[in-house]
């Protein structure tokens, strides 16, 4: 009889897309964030396809003055589609952040046979939080270890972006990208692709 190779499950990689876009993001932020989105998750359907060791999946969260995940859960790229998305509602980072640290979990989205690579979170974000968000800041980084562990990025769409407040979620100035053309959009996918190279 042919012998039959065990199954192995593969590693989950799990990227989390997280919005703030609040109401005062005029028409042209919001464009730009369309066009980010539609772009990364071109970018990520090419990388699911060459992944060997790892299998990509994807989450969506934004902030509607209440966080509200745009996924069920971690999904394929494929089966995700953006459909865009108009600005609504007060800026709420501290609640988003809250609800990311509740799901970023073994209990919640982290669950997989074959366990999980370290997270890819891409925050997206037009002037910096308005909110009072350092508590849920604080408690996010010194209790929740894949966040702790995670490559984080933040897109800043738009001119006026506190920067130092933004890399505080960072950890690093470098990582504060802004996004404001198409040519800076390319240099986001890069960073993007840098980010994810090592499970390739």
């Amino acid at each position: 009889m042919p012998i039959v190779p065990e199954f192995i499950p593969r590693k989950l990689l799990p990227v989390f897309c997280v919005l703030d876009i609040p109401m005062s993001m005029d028409e042209e932020q919001i464009t730009r964030v369309n066009t980010i989105m539609l772009e990364m998750v071109d970018l990520l359907r090419e990388k699911a396809n060459k992944l060997y060791s790892s299998e990509l999946r994807i989450a969506v969260l934004q902030s509607y003055g209440t966080s509200q995940w745009l996924t069920d859960g971690l999904i394929s790229p494929e089966d995700f589609s953006w459909q865009g998305l108009k600005a609504s509602g007060a800026s709420n980072f501290g609640d988003t952040l809250n609800e990311l640290n509740n799901k970023l979990s073994r209990k919640q989205f982290l669950i997989s046979e074959g366990g999980f690579t370290a997270p890819v979170i891409i925050f997206m974000n037009g002037s910096g939080p308005k909110d009072d968000y350092e508590l849920a800041l604080n408690k996010i980084k010194s209790t929740n270890k894949w966040f702790e562990v995670s490559t984080k990025i933040v897109a800043v769409v738009g001119n006026d972006a506190n920067v130092q407040v933004l890399q505080e979620i960072t950890g690093n100035k470098e990582a504060v990208i802004k996004v404001n053309d198409e040519e800076s959009t390319k240099s986001l996918m890069e960073i993007i692709r840098k980010a994810m190279k090592m499970y390739f």
